[in-house]
């Protein structure tokens, strides 16, 4: 069963930093939240990193370990994700691999996620799972649905970039 307070602190981070990006919210979706979960437990079971490779939705994992107890809150996980954004290079319409998980969190498009999180056997690692929909990085539509942070981006028919300061706005 998917954790609600995961999902409550992942959906309130995520929504926290799309607004930085003049993105709507995320809004909470329990069947995202179950195949998520169903998941990090598939992960947790494996001890193994590996995405499901569904085409249905996007998906961010997070992994920690420890020597002791390892856990991994909605925010941690999110605040992880995003946190690639310094790997972003904003002018390149297509998919970085340094930085896929941050744009899926700050994806334009992306409506609905669900959040899921499994423990190892001995309580060592924990996985989390983040599943969206629709589905973030997509080629070629990157310009459009990752904006720079408090700019706002609009993309001419060329599919040349203009920069405008203020907030984002996504449209």
């Amino acid at each position: 069963m998917p954790d609600a307070q995961l999902n409550k602190e992942a959906i309130e981070a995520h929504n926290r930093l799309r607004v930085k990006h003049g993105c709507g919210p995320l809004t909470y979706d329990a069947g995202l939240a179950q195949t998520a979960q169903t998941w990090a437990e598939k992960l947790s079971e494996r001890g193994a990193m590996q995405h499901s490779g569904s085409k249905v939705y996007g998906e961010n994992l997070a992994y920690r370990k420890s020597t002791g107890a390892a856990d991994m809150n909605g925010e941690e996980a999110t605040d992880y994700w995003y946190s690639e954004i310094e790997q972003h290079n904003f002018d390149r319409n297509e998919f970085q691999m340094d930085s896929g998980h941050f744009t899926q969190v700050v994806w334009k498009d992306t409506t609905h996620a669900g959040f899921g999180k499994a423990k190892s056997k001995d309580g060592h690692s924990v996985y989390v799972v983040g599943q969206y929909t629709p589905p973030g990085n997509v080629q070629g539509m990157f310009q459009t649905n990752v904006s720079i942070p408090g700019v706002k981006v609009v993309v001419g028919k060329s599919g040349s970039r203009f920069y405008l300061s203020g907030l984002a706005e996504c449209f």
